[in-house]
């Protein structure tokens, strides 16, 4: 027996058997990669839905609270000639007795004009960091789409390797 010869034998079928083991990995790996591909771009799909959805909702939201100060506005003028000419005649009518009442009724208007250009700047304020959180979605949905094509891509440059080596063995 030609201990050369079952030497040879047993390192080929070592390498052989541990060849086929690596194909193995390697196909379970791609695999593993291309079932990770489909889930990125799920999760891609989804984050996009989200942001329209938010945007929509958003913006309704943001037009419906622009018009209704709007409306306000719009209103806000004839409210305060209204009481400032109900105020003239009670003070016409009984200026010691009605005197608290209009002063009151001043301060209000003043608060009620004051709050609505509040509100108006919490509307614009509000308008921007809906837009501002937007692009942020958008930038960070981005840098994740980008690291995970790239994962992909080291996979299929593996899986491309991989084919070139065997070929090359074969050959």
């Amino acid at each position: 027996m030609d201990w050369a010869l079952l030497a040879s034998h047993f390192w080929k079928l070592s390498l052989g058997i541990f060849l086929i083991g690596l194909v193995v990995l390697i196909g379970y790996l791609c695999t593993a990669l291309h079932g990770l591909r489909k889930s990125l771009n799920s999760i891609q799909d989804t984050l996009n839905s989200i942001e329209n959805i938010v945007s929509q909702e958003v913006s309704e939201l943001i037009g419906d609270v622009n018009k209704m100060v709007k409306e306000m506005n719009k209103a806000l003028p004839t409210l305060l000639q209204n009481l400032s000419a109900l105020a003239s005649s009670w003070q016409r009518m009984s200026e010691s007795e009605i005197r608290h009442t209009v002063h009151n009724i001043q301060e209000t208007s003043a608060a009620l004009n004051r709050s609505t250009q509040k509100l108006g700047e919490l509307v614009r304020k509000v308008s921007g960091f809906s837009q501002e959180t937007l692009e942020q979605v958008a930038f960070f949905r981005n840098q994740l789409s980008k690291l995970l094509a790239n994962i992909v891509s080291w996979g299929y440059g593996i899986k491309a390797g991989w084919r070139s080596f065997a070929s090359r063995k074969s050959n």
